[in-house]
């Protein structure tokens, strides 16, 4: 990743969560149906769009989370992700289910692991901090993708894909921490 790249992500974060809640039968069967299609969805048109724009770097959300994902990325390229939370897009349902703590034993475990590399807004709910480092399953890619290139890759992916691509925040130049949630 590199300092002015915008990052993008391809698929609504909270299929960890929606996936505690099934098990527990305490979700709603359309977000469900939502997750599973989520998760059943190839991120084959996310790559394919992100090669032919040049991103910079790139890589799956899995087990790890948004935030663990992204921390790896930032150590490795040596720089700081500043993150709009208000960017982030979650599964309907997810944030009824995080209030009532239906949150996989993973998610929590993520979140302390990133804490020490993370700042929050002092406003921000503990539950939206979980959200953020919800274990996914086949969760879509995060991509850092040059500003002059970030709409070409919207219009190719969304050309081929039923996913919405959205942006959520910018890299920055290293600073104390390596993510900031703003």
């Amino acid at each position: 990743a590199q300092v002015g790249d915008k990052l993008v992500l391809t698929k609504k974060l909270g299929n960890g969560i929606i996936a505690t809640a099934g098990k527990a039968q305490v979700v709603q069967p359309d977000d469900l149906a939502a997750a599973v299609k989520s998760m059943s969805t190839l991120n084959k048109d996310a790559a394919d769009a992100m090669v032919a724009v040049g991103a910079h770097s790139a890589t799956d959300v899995t087990g790890y989370g948004l935030l663990g994902h992204l921390l790896e990325m930032c150590q490795a390229s040596g720089v700081t992700a500043e993150v709009n939370y208000d960017s982030l897009q979650f599964i309907e349902g997810v944030e009824e289910l995080a209030q009532k703590d239906v949150i996989p034993g993973g998610s929590k475990r993520n979140l302390d692991f990133v804490s020490p590399h993370v700042i929050f807004p002092d406003d921000l709910p503990h539950h939206q901090k979980i959200m953020t480092a919800d274990a996914q399953t086949s969760g879509g890619l995060l991509i850092s993708i040059p500003e002059e290139n970030v709409q070409n890759f919207l219009e190719e992916f969304e050309e081929n894909s039923s996913n919405p691509a959205f942006r959520i925040g910018t890299i920055r130049k290293k600073s104390k921490y390596h993510i900031i949630i703003s």
